[in-house]
């Protein structure tokens, strides 16, 4: 597709999204999610109050050990295949892992940015053949300890899983925004969602917590990790301070409605992405705009739904360029940073809004969140960090 092109079906984008059509059509996908995120939380809540989840999670791993190679002592010396598409992930997580381990990439030929995706049976188990073949390829000199796979599930069956174990590989399925695609359904001839996957891994990599629960209930082995950032990617850089406001990412659910809310209350926003009129925003540009501006803007509903949240990936890597952050409030960020020193948080859009004039006028404070956001991305919120994470999680049980 055309630079020019791209353009222009942004701009129809941004004009269909921006009507009373779309914000009512948007309702009708937001109640089927929702509806499907309620039977979530009641699985979740039909469980026991005292269960130790970190308990069963070691014992488990440690059952499956002797079924599996003998993972080595050292990250450095464990040899790791990823699966999946080269497009944020080449900006981080794939080079993190390469850093710390003998890595491989399977990414099936795909060039950058190009969707990991599979759109029937057959293309998914040719798919799985080729990643065989490579995992067997690289046994031919050495052993492969680690399949580490971000891809949708409609990439993945039970069977490549028994496949890879039969070889003695653990497995890792990181799951980074699933509240909305959990349940199984039926696509073509795919059965496709998380729980069609998840007991069928090793481990499985979540970002929710209560998503841990609802993996139990299935039999799944779920880890609370979360998103990182990579500072060779996602640094300061020394521009001026142009933008008042800004958010970037897809005009997509709900994120239109806040922002022209926190607009109509007189706060001057730049957005960028796909579904704005502004269009695509390349990587060197966003990572400079996030410098650029006084203040960067998060939205953090799930699909369409406007009141349900998840934590996101921007809500790592703005802090990392060292910019101040205002992004609507999810219990997993507490995890990550101090709400209130580091990043600030909102519920409402006036919230927002409310928060940005107080912001805009007070230069010392969007500096010392800004420089804390930055330290506790760097002590704390790697991919680095993240990875060594799982990696002492796995060997725990061997």
């Amino acid at each position: 597709m055309s630079h020019e092109l791209r353009k222009q079906l942004d701009r129809l984008r941004a004009r269909l999204g921006s009507g009373p059509l779309y914000r009512y059509l948007r309702k009708i996908p937001a109640a089927r999610q929702r509806a499907k995120f309620r039977d979530l939380v009641a699985r979740a809540n039909a469980l026991p109050l005292d269960l130790d989840l970190d308990g069963w999670l070691r014992k488990q791993l440690a059952e499956r050990a002797p079924l599996r190679k003998a993972l080595p002592s050292r990250l450095a010396d464990a040899t790791i295949v990823g699966v999946g598409a080269r497009g944020w992930e080449r900006r981080g997580l794939w080079p993190s892992l390469a850093r710390l381990s003998d890595f491989h990439l399977f990414s099936d030929g795909l060039a950058d940015d190009v969707a990991y995706h599979c759109n029937s049976a057959a293309e998914r188990d040719g798919r799985n053949l080729r990643l065989l073949d490579f995992v067997a390829d690289i046994e031919r000199t050495r052993p492969v300890h680690i399949v580490f796979i971000y891809a949708h599930s409609r990439n993945l069956s039970p069977s490549l899983m028994q496949q890879l174990h039969d070889r003695g590989c653990w497995t890792v399925l990181m799951g980074l925004d699933d509240k909305h695609t959990f349940l199984r359904e039926r696509v073509g001839d795919l059965d496709v969602g998380v729980e069609t996957i998840a007991p069928s891994v090793d481990l499985y990599w979540t970002t929710w917590r209560t998503g841990r629960l609802v993996h139990y209930a299935i039999g799944s082995r779920a880890w609370l990790g979360g998103f990182g950032a990579d500072p060779a990617f996602y640094h300061p850089f020394p521009v001026e301070k142009d933008i008042d406001v800004l958010f970037l990412g897809a005009a997509y659910g709900v994120r239109r409605e806040i922002i022209d809310a926190i607009r109509s209350c007189g706060v001057r926003i730049e957005s960028g992405g796909f579904g704005w009129e502004s269009g695509f925003v390349s990587f060197d540009t966003i990572v400079r705009h996030f410098s650029r501006a006084r203040v960067v803007l998060g939205v953090s509903n799930v699909g369409s739904m406007d009141d349900v949240t998840i934590i996101k990936g921007r809500d790592f890597e703005v802090p990392m360029c060292g910019a101040c952050y205002l992004t609507q409030y999810v219990d997993e960020l507490t995890d990550f940073f101090a709400i209130g020193r580091d990043i600030l948080c909102y519920q409402t859009a006036s919230q927002a809004a409310d928060t940005l004039a107080s912001l805009l006028r007070d230069e010392p404070r969007r500096r010392e969140l800004a420089k804390n956001a930055l330290q506790a991305s760097l002590d704390h919120n790697t991919w680095e960090h993240r990875i060594k994470a799982m990696y002492a999680m796995l060997t725990s049980g061997s």
